[in-house]
């Protein structure tokens, strides 16, 4: 038994294989604990092959649970995430992060003000104080996490050095320590400005898909699943919670339909597909030709290039929960979603 699970703003669909029975079902995204519906899911499908909401029963039986979600899209889309703060070593560098129009907007909404300098040359001692003093103030300004990116001859040596005086000044386990990530140590990418946006949108989705997934692995546990779940990450592979970034989960699921979308064109000899996923809050689109989809090895999440691959789906902020909004003398279409709760107008909840 495979059990796949797409989770998306609204709805959350699954699906059971057994090699002789295809079992799907739906349930509504509850956004204030992504690990109920997960598990109204389950009881559902428990249902469809037992009768019953055997759900022990069902995990015992599956060899493998795999989830993929588009909340990661829907954050960047709707700019609902943590404040980040970003320390760097000149205002410049923070200045070379606004590549493009795009770029700019979504490091406004990001880091905004939050922007702290650590000069090179200081000594120990200085540097000591100095580090301290940006985070401090960092965190007066509101940032919830903080990103060290360093442009310089060996980045992550002097990033790491930052951090042990960091873990030394603010320890994770006193109340108001910031969690701190370095650029250079995540992503060896030489470009200065990849490797920031990666830290900065990894930082920026992290929280939230910590919070659900690592509580879905612990209640998957208790009911004695077989094996760890896997996430199914935006590079078509799948791995367990902890070998998986955040910025791994961004358009995941819609990865994983146009991994569909390109079977179903060599199925049926297609020279050239679109495939459109329309979903709650995103519709994703992307094109299958000649039995491929472009994968870039910089990808793109929101326009901005990242240091990780990404296939090239462009996701725009309309679907079926999208706000219509008037705006002056217009007539805006999200990208703010009402989600499931209270869910669009055909849900029937006012």
């Amino acid at each position: 038994m495979l059990i796949n699970i797409d989770n998306g703003g609204t709805l959350t669909d699954f699906c059971a294989y057994d090699g002789d029975r295809l079992l799907l079902t739906k349930t509504l995204t509850t956004p204030h604990d992504l690990s109920s519906c997960f598990f109204d899911g389950l009881n559902q499908l428990a249902e469809l092959a037992y009768g019953e909401g055997d759900v022990v029963r069902l995990l015992q039986e599956t060899d493998y649970v795999r989830y993929s979600t588009t909340q990661g899209t829907n954050a960047l889309v709707q700019r609902s995430g943590p404040r980040v703060g970003l320390i760097v070593r000149e205002h410049e560098h923070a200045q070379a992060l606004r590549v493009s129009k795009t770029a700019g907007a979504l490091f406004d909404s990001v880091v905004g003000e939050r922007v702290r300098t650590l000069p090179g040359g200081l000594d120990d001692e200085a540097r000591d104080a100095a580090v301290t003093q940006a985070v401090n103030e960092l965190g007066a300004l509101g940032a919830n996490r903080v990103v060290v990116s360093l442009d310089c001859a060996e980045p992550a040596a002097a990033e790491q050095q930052l951090q042990r005086i960091l873990l030394r000044r603010f320890p994770s386990h006193l109340l108001g320590a910031l969690p701190v990530t370095c650029a250079a140590q995540g992503e060896h990418d030489p470009d200065f400005a990849r490797r920031t946006w990666t830290a900065l949108l990894n930082a920026f989705l992290h929280p939230a898909m910590e919070r659900f997934l690592f509580s879905a692995e612990r209640r998957l546990k208790q009911h004695r699943t077989r094996n760890r779940l896997l996430i199914f990450r935006n590079d078509g592979g799948a791995a367990r919670v902890a070998k998986t970034i955040a910025l791994k989960t961004y358009s995941s699921g819609p990865r994983g339909g146009l991994t569909g979308a390109r079977e179903l064109a060599l199925s049926y000899g297609f020279e050239r597909l679109l495939s459109i996923d329309v979903g709650g809050t995103t519709t994703d689109i992307a094109a299958v030709v000649g039995g491929e989809f472009d994968e870039a090895v910089h990808g793109a999440a929101e326009g901005i290039d990242v240091s990780i691959p990404l296939g090239r789906i462009h996701s725009e902020g309309v679907g079926g929960s999208s706000i219509i909004a008037a705006n002056g003398d217009r007539i805006d279409v999200g990208p703010k979603s009402v989600g499931a709760a209270p869910g669009p107008a055909c849900f029937g909840r006012g």
